[in-house]
């Protein structure tokens, strides 16, 4: 059957290969074609464009009987045009069917091809640069197709062009063959030799390797190179006398030789003979006759070894079948295969479903399974004298349950389960019961065919067993089990827990919930390691005696709950008579209660003495003598709990450690230096926690709580055991009492909470009435603090005063402007963060101002922060202010531009030179309106509108790391663009009559012309500074002119700034070290770098470390 189907698959393939040659022949005979056209149509275009080239000059005289298209342009400054008959022709229109202009012309031009054509004609008039461009046009039926132009200006006397002739040649064909050449040869060497079997193409007489792909190659066990262009026989020697007879006969004949067999021995293994069909095609030339030959291999050596070891296989196969004890069946789980994916493609998914709504289906399923074979041991199981009894009493040996373990067979292997083990009932031929323990195991193995072999192990007489002995544990068992006294069953050596009944399972400590779920996980305790510090030596002595005396009665016996709870027992132990007398029954009286009852009577008037002593302490103090008597409680705190520190202290809501009120720690100790540390971490978890009134205790290091800022401070101070009471909390707020271990580990009393919370009550209730003292002073200190923000203010609103000038009329009048203010008018009544974006020197602190000034915040002054303009290491103390001893130098709290705008609106400028770790808290701030002075944990919450901007990229810093994606998201809810200079041209004449204004009066110059021409340069010009360049240019020039007439000298810029493949940061860099170069590397000041580029010195600082440019490069 495997050889029958093997042969089947390949005369398949063979069938599949024939059909694909054909196609390739074919396939190989077009392309051949087409590319012998495309390379003549090539060469025709290029003699053509040489050709073109000899004649240009005398191209501009011949006007009549030419084959291109021929145009004029009589007067450059009008759109009129002259077409030829020619030039209409090639763009499918009759003579003068649409009117000759510059206008049409730029309307058939391709809108990829306009500002190629735009930059080309300005080259051309300016410059000087040859006209010679490809382009497209529009022809009327609407094709674009490919022209060559090419054109000739005349310039007048003073070197102005005043017209221009030209030509249009259709270049259409040229580009398409072009492209189509390399895209054959690419499609032979991918379609042809890319192939899942060896291919290759032999030319001539001697059949050279023309093309051969990696299959055959590897194949033959030379490399493709060593094959390229070497004949067959040079190759393969071995195989060469065989081989090229047939080649010569199907060059000769132009007939296909396919799929012959052959055998031969090849390069890479000359010592092993190796089996194949091939199969050749010819290939047919240009003229009709064949030229080379293709060649189809297909190595079939393994195919053919498989074979021979096939019939060998199936002997030894089944000798082990027939002889293994173990009872065996051999299936065909083919068409049940079928069966059930015909079931999927019909929409069944869950087959359970299925065939419980559809019982009759498994009657189905079992008719789909062909039984191939059974054993001798599955005979004797059944008690049947042969295979053909067996087989024709099926229906006598599955019982109904047998079908239920069949379903769950059918379940798994439509699941893909190729492995399967269930038990299951059956019965012998005579009628007896047997139970089997089924192992199916399913295997693919010729294509299309699935095999199963199934074992059914006789497992009835363990299974009768099993039955008796559940029997008889199940009576044993009720008894124990529902015993009211707790018992338990351990073995005397090791206290190995052999069984325990439900009484003693509530004494260890598992909850009824625990107890239903399962015993197995309480069974693996142990009698002697749940005990407390028994001696090995007083247990030996204790089974000594059991084993004498077979009963001990009231022993006194600690143990652990699953909780960590001490219980104190009287156990009683007697010998049971089973497995050799190692058992042991256990049964336990608690006395806990009793105990514990006792002791904690003698703890209660001891700690009540003692809060009393303490109470009493504060009677009649102030001052520094309450502050001792304070301090002198804390001692005889920690000696009574035996602790190393104790501390009261205010946590925030937040996490943030606000204020240690007071402290003790042992003498043994160097003085307190943890304040700093305390002060840096914050501890959310642990503020969350004490604010729901809850209490942290905790024996050892593993037993506190696993919040990160708790595990970091516990390390850093070594705190081994500790804990901590909620006293008061408010709103925000929450006291706490604390006490810590750090030279070793605690176990902490039942009622250390209620201790704690009673003695820091009595702490807390005396400190608050000195602090009540203590607000007085902090009453005084505000009254300052609200003085020096009003000075602060007065400075703003006065900043605020002389800048006035500057908002009140924005200059301009294009369509781009009037769109901005008409959104500054949207928006200025709320609230909204705006974010400002544009180049330097747009107005974007104009702009923050009009906000401002129409918003409900008017009324305050406008505070202003350039980010650029301050150093990294004062940004954070300058909008958030810092508190006194910060940091070197802070001698004085001061107050930030935060606090300052609170009810008004801040203006961050260039804030993307904002550093990366300031951002983050900036977020905050935006979120949730809070923030801290530079070394405070006080919280100060402020109502700000923010207005941002920034002459960046900010998606690009973002991607480059610099800038947080979140306060991007946060800060761009309105943005606003303002153009660059250049893109507004219109606002450039309005601007420079104002600035003119301006300025003839502050240097006391008369001007009372502005040029036509001069208006032009400045409106040609492209401003790299934008409105604050043009009001420096024209500062310069109000001040350089010599008489009433304004004469603007701009800056030279290099035509490489401009070229085509130049990035803008190139063409930055390029300008900026100009600059540079030319102020002799002066950066800030009159005439320095920063002024000339319209930017601020610092942003111009960043610039040059962001763009690479050095000191050391300028000078060389």
């Amino acid at each position: 059957m495997k050889q029958s189907l093997l042969r089947e698959s390949i005369t398949n393939q063979e069938r599949r290969m024939r059909v694909g040659m054909k196609d390739v022949d074919k396939s190989k005979q077009q392309l051949i074609r087409e590319v012998e056209e495309l390379q003549k149509e090539i060469s025709e275009r290029r003699r053509a464009e040489k050709a073109l080239r000899q004649s240009e000059e005398r191209f501009r005289l011949a006007v009549q009987g030419s084959s291109d298209g021929l145009w004029g342009w009589p007067d450059i400054t009008k759109d009129a045009e002259w077409w030829s008959p020619r030039w209409y022709e090639l763009l499918g229109y009759e003579d003068r069917e649409v009117e000759a202009s510059y206008s049409n012309f730029t309307a058939f031009l391709h809108p990829d091809d306009r500002e190629t054509m735009k930059e080309c004609v300005r080259a051309h008039f300016e410059e000087r640069v040859p006209f010679d461009l490809e382009y497209r046009l529009r022809t009327k039926s609407g094709e674009y197709r490919w022209f060559r132009g090419r054109g000739q200006a005349l310039w007048d006397e003073d070197g102005k062009p005043f017209r221009m002739t030209g030509s249009i040649r259709d270049i259409t064909e040229r580009k398409q063959g072009e492209e189509n050449l390399p895209m054959s040869l690419e499609y032979l060497d991918t379609i042809l030799l890319n192939l899942s079997v060896g291919v290759a193409i032999l030319e001539g007489p001697e059949f050279r390797y023309f093309r051969i792909n990696h299959v055959l190659a590897d194949i033959n066990g030379v490399s493709i190179e060593d094959h390229l262009g070497r004949p067959l026989a040079e190759v393969l020697p071995n195989a060469a006398d065989d081989i090229i007879p047939r080649l010569r006969e199907v060059l000769e004949t132009g007939e296909c030789t396919p799929n012959r067999e052959f055998s031969t021995r090849l390069p890479g293994e000359p010592n092993k003979t190796r089996h194949f069909i091939d199969s050749f095609f010819p290939i047919i030339g240009t003229d009709g006759k064949p030229k080379a030959v293709g060649a189809v291999v297909l190595d079939i050596t393994e195919r053919k070894q498989a074979e021979e070891t096939l019939s060998l296989s199936r002997t030894r196969y089944q000798t082990l079948f027939n002889d293994s004890p173990v009872p065996l069946w051999e299936e065909d789980f083919t068409e049940l295969y079928a069966y059930l994916e015909e079931l999927k493609e019909k929409g069944v998914r869950d087959f359970r479903a299925y065939f419980d709504k559809n019982p009759a289906e498994l009657s189905v399923c079992a008719q789909k399974v062909e039984i191939l074979d059974i054993n001798r041991a599955t005979l004797e199981l059944h008690h049947a004298k042969n295979k053909e009894e067996l087989l024709g009493n099926l229906d006598k040996i599955f019982t109904e349950k047998s079908f239920d373990v069949f379903k769950e067979e059918l379940i798994a292997f439509a699941a893909g389960q190729l492995e399967f083990e269930a038990e299951a009932e059956v019965k012998t031929l005579t009628g007896e019961p047997r139970h089997i323990l089924l192992i199916l195991r399913i295997e693919k193995g010729e294509p299309g065919s699935i095999r199963a072999v199934l074992a059914t192990i006789d497992i009835t007489e363990q299974v009768r067993t099993q039955k008796k002995l559940k029997e008889s544990q199940e009576k044993f068992s009720k008894a124990f089990y529902n015993h009211p006294t707790p018992m338990q069953i351990t073995n005397g050596k090791t206290g190995e827990r052999i069984d325990i009944n439900e009484s003693a399972i509530r004494l260890y400590g598992y909850s009824q919930e625990e107890i239903q779920k399962g015993r197995e996980e309480i069974l693996q305790g142990n009698l002697y390691s749940d005990t407390i510090a028994v001696d090995p030596q007083k247990q030996k002595r204790l089974l000594e005696k059991l084993l004498r005396v077979r009963l001990i009665s009231n022993y006194p016996l600690d143990i652990i709950t699953i909780s960590g709870e001490v219980r104190n027992l009287l156990v009683s132990l007697s010998l049971l008579d089973i497995d050799d007398g190692n058992l042991v029954l256990a049964a336990f009286v608690d006395i806990t209660e009793r105990k514990q009852a006792d002791e904690q009577l003698k703890k209660n008037i001891e700690f009540e003495k003692f809060v009393s002593k303490i109470s009493t302490k504060f009677i009649g103090l102030s001052g520094a003598a309450f502050g001792q008597a304070i301090q002198d409680s804390l001692v005889q705190i920690g000696r009574y709990f035996e602790v190393d520190i104790v501390r009261l202290y205010r946590l925030s809501i937040q996490g943030d450690v606000l204020e240690i009120r007071n402290m003790w720690r042992n003498e043994n100790f160097a003085p307190p230096e943890e304040m700093p540390e305390i002060h840096k971490l914050k501890y959310p978890n642990l503020a969350s926690h004490y604010s729901r009134g809850e209490s942290v205790v905790f024996g050892s290091f593993d037993e506190s709580p696993e919040w990160p800022e708790m595990r970091k401070i516990l390390k850093f101070f070594g705190t081994k055991a500790g804990v901590g009471v909620p006293l008061e909390i408010d709103g925000s707020e929450v006291d706490v009492f604390a006490m810590d271990k750090v030279l070793s580990e605690h176990e902490w009393p039942k009622d250390i909470v209620e201790h704690c919370k009673t003695i820091g009550h009595v702490m807390l209730s005396a400190i608050l009435r000195r602090e009540t003292e203590v607000e007085l002073q902090d009453s005084y200190h505000q009254v300052k603090r609200l003085k020096d923000r009003l000075e602060q203010e007065n400075i703003c609103l006065q900043e605020e005063i002389r800048s006035e000038h500057r908002f009140k009329k924005i200059i301009g009048n294009s369509n781009e402007l009037q769109y901005i203010l008409h959104r500054v008018e949207e928006i200025a009544p709320t609230d909204v963060t705006v974010l400002i974006l544009g180049e330097t020197g747009t107005g974007k602190d104009l702009i923050a101002r009009a906000i401002h000034s129409a918003s409900q915040r008017k009324d305050r002054p406008l505070v202003i922060v350039n980010c650029a303009a301050l150093p990294p290491n004062l940004i954070e103390s300058e909008l958030f202010g810092h508190v006194r001893g910060a940091f070197s130098g802070a001698h004085a709290n001061r107050t930030g531009r935060f606090e300052y705008a609170n009810g008004s609106t801040l203006f961050l400028d260039e804030i993307g030179e904002l550093p990366i770790d300031l951002q983050a808290k900036l977020l905050r701030v935006l979120q949730d309106g809070e923030f801290e002075r530079v070394g405070s944990s006080k919280s100060i919450k402020v109502d700000v509108r923010l207005i941002a901007s920034t002459n960046r990229n900010l998606e690009e810093e973002m991607r480059e790391g610099r800038f947080r994606q979140d306060l991007y998201y946060r800060l761009n809810v309105i943005p606003i663009t303002l153009l660059p200079l250049r893109e507004r041209k219109d606002d450039i004449v309005s601007l420079v009559e104002h600035f003119v204004q301006k300025y003839y009066r502050k240097h006391g110059k008369e001007i009372k012309k502005i040029t036509r021409k001069t208006m032009d340069v400045l409106r040609g010009y492209h401003w790299p500074g934008n409105v604050r360049e043009l009001e420096n240019t024209i500062e310069r020039a109000v001040i350089t002119s010599p008489g009433p007439k304004l004469q603007v000298e701009l800056p030279v810029i290099s035509a490489e700034l401009f070229e085509a493949n130049k990035t803008l940061k190139e063409i930055r860099r390029v300008h900026i070290s100009k600059m540079l170069k030319k102020t002799g590397w002066k950066i800030a000041g009159a005439g320095g770098a920063a002024e000339i580029l319209g930017m601020h010195s610092n942003t111009l600082r960043s610039r040059l470390e962001k763009l690479g440019i050095s000191k050391h490069e300028i000078q060389s």
